[in-house]
């Protein structure tokens, strides 16, 4: 009986079974971060010649833990002042997703939002435009009907007053 050893460089290999045919199995876990796992083996102590891979690729969309970011948490209330908010999917690991195709939704609870598009690798953006009222924007977003748990807060304070002129 031949003695078969494989390694892995990412994920998890189980033990080497001898199908009595002259071929040998062994199963492979995927880890929980992105990349490519390299096998590679021996048979009594000489190395196999060539290598298997397997790509390990994100999971499905997770509401849970995709995050939303902006790039101005203060704006001016003139209802003009603007800001963009990105949503970056990521799947229930945290590996980033590389592709669009989720439903995003966004919603405001003060200023307006422009419609969300789907920037084709993984994240989504839209627009956001302060309101004439002053006070705490709350931003929120749903992936495929999921609530996102990442919320954003955008401030919008009163602009600088018009001078008074007297003459």
């Amino acid at each position: 009986e031949d003695v078969v050893i494989l390694t892995t460089s990412l994920g998890t290999l189980g033990p080497v079974s001898d199908n009595n045919d002259g071929t040998y199995t062994a199963t492979l876990s995927s880890d929980v971060v992105l990349g490519i796992a390299v096998i590679t083996g021996s048979i009594n102590g000489e190395m196999i010649t060539g290598e298997a891979s397997v790509v390990f690729i994100p999971g499905d969309a997770a509401a849970t833990t995709t995050t939303m970011v902006v790039n101005s948490t203060s704006l001016t209330a003139d209802g003009q002042a603007t800001s963009t908010i990105t949503v970056q999917v990521k799947d229930a690991n945290g590996n980033l997703l590389a592709s669009g195709g989720e439903a995003i939704v966004l919603s405001t609870t003060l200023g307006t939002l422009g419609p969300v598009v789907d920037n084709g690798d993984g994240t989504y953006s839209a627009l956001f435009t302060s309101s004439t009222s002053s006070g705490t924007a709350r931003i929120t977003a749903t992936l495929n009907g999921d609530s996102v748990l990442d919320t954003i807060e955008v401030t919008l304070t009163p602009g600088v007053a018009a001078g008074i002129h007297r003459h």
